[in-house]
């Protein structure tokens, strides 16, 4: 498999084989995170507040809870304006330019997936020295770290920032590989029940999956389904190759949550650098009655229904 120039260790922490990159560039360990934070990192913490959010703060931290970075309810995958990515990173007090490190709960896969998303979001609007806190906070405390008593707070920084589209796939591109069956690889990041339109996101019109993708379940990379650490190297590399993933590919899900952390683990891992997100996902497709297979007939989606209530 292809890999982006740098070593890839494998280390044990906390009972579980995971792995690291070498320069801490992408992926960091919890043991690593004072180092980063003496060299300049800000850490910013995405989980949404609460009380057990104000017992475990991390150091050098600014806070900016996940939902924040999200579109409406009617399209939560929406990618962030110019403007409104100017504001918000502004707001924080970061700088293309700066090393950031992304800190989730950790509690289960998917919030490696907001992470993996924020990341993608941070990288498109060009701040190019980007991590993730490798298991979130739950790695954090359970490797029995000392935490901070209060969230830094940064002086706030005017920006004006443009969008680099280079790893975004937007709807029209999907549509050219649905219709004129392009070579590009389409992988559906969510598990086969959702791929088989069993399962959807609530503010997806039907159920159903685009053609000719075929599914790389997102939750799959994980040692568990309640960890956000992840499997080796050699272990994801083996899933990838069991499922022919392609150098020239674009994820998708409901809402560009857990297809953000394929697209991470494909691209910033994996070293497929043509790599992109369709960050609206199905959820946009749906409402745009856009192509879709596995669609239920409506008797199939109304039995569908009874059975998720």
């Amino acid at each position: 498999m292809n890999t982006i120039n740098r070593t890839v260790l494998f280390v044990a922490a906390l009972g579980l084989s995971t792995l690291a990159v070498a320069n801490g560039s992408v992926l960091i360990e919890p043991s690593d995170l004072a180092e980063e934070i003496s060299n300049g990192a800000v850490i910013i913490d995405l989980r949404e507040n609460g009380a057990e959010k104000e017992i475990s703060i991390l150091p050098g931290s600014v806070t900016s809870p996940f939902s924040g970075w999200r579109g409406p309810s009617d399209n939560p995958g929406l990618v962030l304006s110019e403007s409104r990515a100017s504001k918000l990173f502004g707001d924080l007090g970061i700088r293309p330019g700066d090393r950031i490190i992304l800190a989730t709960g950790g509690g289960g896969n998917s919030t490696f997936g907001a992470a993996a998303r924020a990341f993608w979001d941070l990288k498109s609007f060009g701040f190019g020295d980007v991590g993730i806190l490798h298991g979130g906070v739950a790695a954090y405390q359970a490797a029995a770290l000392p935490f901070a008593d209060s969230y830094l707070s940064r002086q706030p920084k005017v920006l004006s920032l443009s969008f680099d589209t280079s790893f975004y796939a937007p709807k029209i591109d999907l549509l050219e590989v649905v219709q004129a069956n392009q070579s590009t690889q389409l992988l559906d990041a969510r598990p086969i029940a959702w791929h088989e339109g069993k399962k959807w996101h609530p503010a997806s019109l039907t159920p159903g999956t685009l053609g000719s993708s075929k599914v790389l379940d997102y939750s799959k990379f994980f040692v568990t389904q309640d960890s956000s650490r992840l499997k080796t190297m050699d272990e994801i590399e083996a899933l990838l190759d069991a499922s022919n993933v392609q150098p020239n590919n674009i994820s998708f899900c409901e809402a560009g949550w857990w297809s953000a952390g394929n697209w991470f683990i494909i691209s910033q891992l994996n070293g497929y650098e043509n790599s992109r997100l369709y960050a609206e996902g199905r959820v946009e497709w749906s409402r745009n009655e856009l192509p879709q297979v596995n669609v239920p007939t409506q008797k199939e989606l109304e039995e569908l229904k009874k059975k998720s209530d």
